[in-house]
């Protein structure tokens, strides 16, 4: 039966993997002349294999001797199995289900495999296997490839079919038979060495002539150095302590981390590995929540990274990951970052977030077309002071779905969202918007599914909107005055999303007195109707009203506003 499978006869076998082919006739054959396998269970070599004939290539790989005694498992009839498996169990490899049975036709899983190797390693040592069998093997692979030749007699071809029909070979027979192979070609003229497989040429010469070939000297053995391990060059104690109870959660959090284990990363969450504490007086005496990374240096060798999520931190050099171009999710709310030139490279970037740095300049993420979620809002000093104004840089990112700018206070013009087509979160509250009209053919359907359909997935944000610096001045003995409304667009919109006209309404405090004035609105004239007080005065009065609210729920803002109320003229006498 060997010398079929030497043969590659059961090429039916192994056609569904490829690999197989390549181990094939060497490791199969092996097996068998070793005795290391049973032919009957390689019938078919894609059938997974079970867990008796797991502990069966054991117990010849490591030659044991059956027991006895049976194991005592209920579901293990065949006694030869029963005996085979006895001396397993005695060592402790073997344990059974805990409900007295074996499952010995059951398919083993890689991890069961996996420790019956290690415990076997431990409780039986090295493996003893027929080395006079692997040896025989050896020669009848010589054997059959001499057999190729045309001038091997009939007669030598039979007696070597026959010597190596089976994988239980004499190893006598077969090195008689490889001699007289051997000489018979000699006989013929030819040159035998041609026809070697095994062996060195000095060994053949040896066995056929008699001649003791002069001993070689031993070579030098030159012990192979052991690679050099390398280390990530991470300096930020906190930062080393998220990546290592990333890496594995009883890892110590000091423990050096080597560059293959920083490639092996493809997630890093630290906020969820670092406690955020708060830290009162913070910059320019403002409190704040941080986790304490202050340094990312060393997340350069993390080059296979595609989320990372450093939030609530004091980073504010970003260099480190200015390369790592596999990033698409990244997280940096609440840092101190001012710069955002280091993150113009990562193109493949589809959510960032940057909320509640100090960034005044996004334009270098012009490259970054695939974001659809971008959160730059309440980027400011830490006064409070406006920082970030321009946003022309999302006309280059087409696949916006969440735009998030509010509290930046000072961006007025939001006409580079008119052609986002796909977005469906947008939030410019807070600001000093004065024209909606590029976004107001999405923004009464967005107030619909915020407001009445209560949809998380759909919303717009544009409260709080504050215009500086409107002047007006009143007719004499008028006891009101229209201020023209700088917010172009506002009533369509309101009217469309109510399904009506919309009055609007407002009040303020005049000069921080107890004196109010109160303002409706004309949808025609798109003026603001402000009640003044009467001046009965020949001098003109100023009123300045610091903040006037209008809109009410809307909470859009008018600040520093003068009204000029003439003089009254003297009585005639």
């Amino acid at each position: 039966m060997l010398s079929r499978y030497l043969q590659n006869e059961y090429v039916a076998d192994i056609s569904e993997t490829e690999f197989t082919e390549q181990w094939f006739n060497s490791y199969l054959a092996k097996g068998l002349a070793g005795g290391y396998i049973v032919e009957a269970d390689f019938e078919n070599l894609n059938t997974p294999i079970t867990r008796i004939e797991v502990i069966r290539a054991f117990s010849f790989v490591y030659n044991m001797s059956k027991g006895t005694d049976l194991a005592e498992f209920d579901d293990v009839i065949d006694e030869d199995d029963s005996k085979m498996l006895k001396p397993f169990v005695d060592k402790g490899i073997i344990l059974g289900d805990g409900d007295g049975n074996f499952r010995p036709n059951d398919k083993i899983k890689r991890g069961e495999l996996a420790k019956v190797i290690s415990l076997c390693k431990a409780n039986l040592g090295t493996t003893k296997g027929n080395e006079n069998a692997l040896k025989a093997y050896a020669i009848r692979d010589e054997i059959l490839n001499l057999l190729n030749k045309e001038n091997i007699s009939a007669e030598l071809k039979e007696k070597a079919l026959k010597l190596t029909s089976g994988y239980k070979i004499n190893i006598k027979d077969m090195e008689e038979l490889k001699l007289g192979i051997h000489k018979s070609e000699q006989t013929n003229g030819q040159s035998y060495g041609a026809f070697f497989v095994f062996g060195n040429s000095d060994t053949q010469k040896e066995e056929v002539s008699g001649e003791k070939p002069e001993p070689k000297p031993e070579p030098e053995v030159v012990p192979t150095p052991k690679p050099e391990v390398k280390y990530a060059p991470i300096v930020d104690e906190k930062l080393l302590y998220a990546i290592n109870k990333t890496l594995d959660e009883n890892r110590s959090g000091t423990e050096k981390v080597t560059i293959e284990e920083m490639e092996s990363l493809v997630e890093l969450d630290a906020s969820i590995k670092l406690k955020a504490e708060l830290i009162t007086g913070y910059g320019a005496k403002v409190d704040k929540y941080t986790r304490g990374i202050k340094s990312i240096e060393g997340l350069e060798t993390a080059v296979n990274l595609e989320k990372l999520i450093l939030q609530e931190n004091d980073i504010s050099d970003l260099e480190p990951i200015s390369k790592l171009t596999k990033l698409k999710y990244l997280n940096l709310l609440r840092n101190d970052i001012r710069d955002v030139e280091q993150l113009s490279e990562l193109v493949n970037l589809e959510y960032l977030n940057l909320y509640s740095n100090q960034i005044a300049d996004i334009n270098p993420l012009s490259k970054l077309m695939k974001l659809t979620f971008l959160d730059v809002h309440f980027n400011n000093d830490w006064d409070g002071s406006g920082r970030l104004k321009d946003i022309s840089v999302v006309v280059n990112m087409p696949e916006l779905v969440k735009l998030d700018i509010c509290s930046n206070s000072i961006i007025e013009d939001i006409s580079a969202v008119k052609d986002l087509e796909k977005i469906q979160i947008f939030d410019f509250s807070g600001n000093a918007v004065k024209d909606v009209t590029p976004f107001a053919d999405k923004m009464p359907e967005l107030m619909r599914a915020m407001w009445d359909e209560g949809d998380g997935e759909r919303s717009v944000g544009f409260a709080g909107q504050t215009i500086v610096g409107l002047s007006v001045t009143a007719e004499k003995g008028a006891n009101t005055v229209r201020l023209p409304s700088p917010f172009v667009g506002l009533d369509e919109v309101v009217t469309e999303y109510v399904g009506e006209p919309y009055t609007f309404f407002g009040f303020g405090f005049v000069d921080g007195n107890e004196e109010v004035s109160y303002s409706e609105y004309d949808m025609e004239t798109k003026e603001f109707i402000l009640t003044i007080p009467e001046n009965n005065t020949s001098e003109d009065m100023v009123l300045n009203i610091p903040l006037l609210q209008v809109g009410g729920e809307l909470q859009w803002f008018l600040k520093d506003i003068t009204i000029t109320i003439p003089g009254t003229e003297a009585p005639v006498i």
